[in-house]
């Protein structure tokens, strides 16, 4: 008589900060929030994700939000999986940091990973006043859902580490 073993395949559970990642990167549009002098300012934008986990967006210097960061470049984007219907439970993350001008040595890269991921921007490259910013993470709050679910601040180490 033969028998045969199956061995169970154990596989870790991903961390909070993969989860995030995952959400950051497999979504296209967040909403970043500025500081205006009314008070907090919310715009939803498309994004796309260096290879650091960082947002970038290109945005209008005419915009108001663009405006704001260009006075005090603290600000937020806030993603979360896009639904047809309300769902208290939807995994959601805040990326919270300085949102700054891609240096000129790291333009040509980051505009190739943003105009992948929109080939439809390219044609605001040739208006002057459109940028790619890039936001520098300070922080991440991630809510997995409800219950058993990671609700923590993240570690950004871990995170960015999740991106290789």
């Amino acid at each position: 008589m033969t028998f045969l073993i199956c061995a169970a395949l154990l596989v870790a559970e991903p961390t909070a900060e993969e989860l995030a990642f995952k959400l950051v990167s497999n979504t296209k549009v967040g909403t970043a929030c500025t500081i205006h002098k009314k008070g907090p300012f919310g715009s939803v934008m498309p994004y796309a994700v260096d290879k650091k986990g960082r947002p970038l967006v290109f945005v209008s210097d005419l915009a108001v939000h663009t405006k704001n960061i260009k006075k005090n470049p603290k600000a937020s984007i806030f993603i979360t999986e896009p639904t047809k219907e309300v769902k208290f439970d939807n995994p959601r993350v805040t990326l919270i940091g300085k949102m700054n001008l891609v240096p000129k040595k790291e333009l040509e890269a980051a505009k190739k990973i943003y105009f992948k991921k929109f080939p439809e921007a390219k044609i605001y490259e040739q208006f002057h006043d459109f940028n790619l910013y890039r936001l520098e993470i300070t922080a991440i709050y991630y809510v997995g859902g409800f219950g058993p679910k990671p609700i923590q601040w993240l570690d950004i180490k871990k995170y960015q580490e999740a991106v290789k």
